[in-house]
């Protein structure tokens, strides 16, 4: 279904990389494996390519998917202890579930329907926050449907992957704008493609980053 006009600019604001977001702390992972030499120039492509594949593809879009279909809060609930459960490296769930709380935070300063009450719940315990099912909760709210909603969020989970190497170094403007023209199709067949019966993921060497966060000293991002 094409969103009418109203819809699509919202979209098109709540993916602009002014929006904030909640998530520009975070690198995934990135920092600490470019910090160590475990990645080269060019190899943002790669990088991209496989935590699309590797993490959103098989976790995040299914967490939004059924976040946005929820009945309830109880079944909200159930969805995020699911995604809790699935986030095994303590800072890739600290980080989800901080990334998560952003974003709410600012949906609820913007007046978003159901966002205050969405914080309430975490507030109280409710719920652990993780960002995919904030973020399905909240696009559900909006009226999304769900290929805009996946759009939107694939889009920024590139492009938030994108910004991060900028800031490090690794990348410059026209490499991840190159970058995310290469992953578009992709990332539009995700969109209306079949999700996995059950979330899964691997994405090893950013866990594993994301774990060695300590170690690797002070950076610029969170995990």
């Amino acid at each position: 279904m094409t969103p009418d006009a109203a819809t699509l600019i919202t979209a098109l604001r709540l993916g602009d990389s002014q929006f904030p977001s909640g998530a520009f702390g975070f690198s995934w992972g990135l920092e600490v494996l470019w910090r160590e030499h475990r990645l080269r120039p060019g190899s943002l492509l790669a990088v991209v390519e496989a935590e699309l594949e590797g993490r959103w593809a098989v976790s995040d879009r299914v967490f939004i998917s059924l976040a946005m279909a929820a009945a309830d809060r109880e079944a909200l609930r159930i969805i995020d202890d699911e995604a809790d459960a699935m986030a095994w490296p303590a800072a890739y769930r600290d980080g989800a579930c901080r990334a998560g709380a952003g974003l709410l935070a600012s949906h609820v300063r913007l007046g978003t329907p159901g966002a205050a009450a969405l914080q309430q719940d975490r507030r109280n315990g409710g719920l652990r926050g993780h960002l995919p099912v904030i973020q399905g909760a909240l696009f559900a709210a909006l009226g999304f449907d769900v290929r805009l909603a996946l759009g939107l969020a694939g889009y920024g989970f590139v492009a938030g992957l994108g910004g991060a190497a900028m800031r490090l170094g690794m990348a410059g403007a026209f490499e991840v704008q190159q970058t995310i023209a290469a992953v578009t199709p992709r990332l539009a067949a995700l969109t209306e493609g079949p999700l996995p019966e059950t979330a899964t993921s691997f994405s090893p060497l950013s866990d594993i980053a994301m774990m060695r966060r300590g170690a690797a000293g002070a950076g610029l991002f969170a995990n």
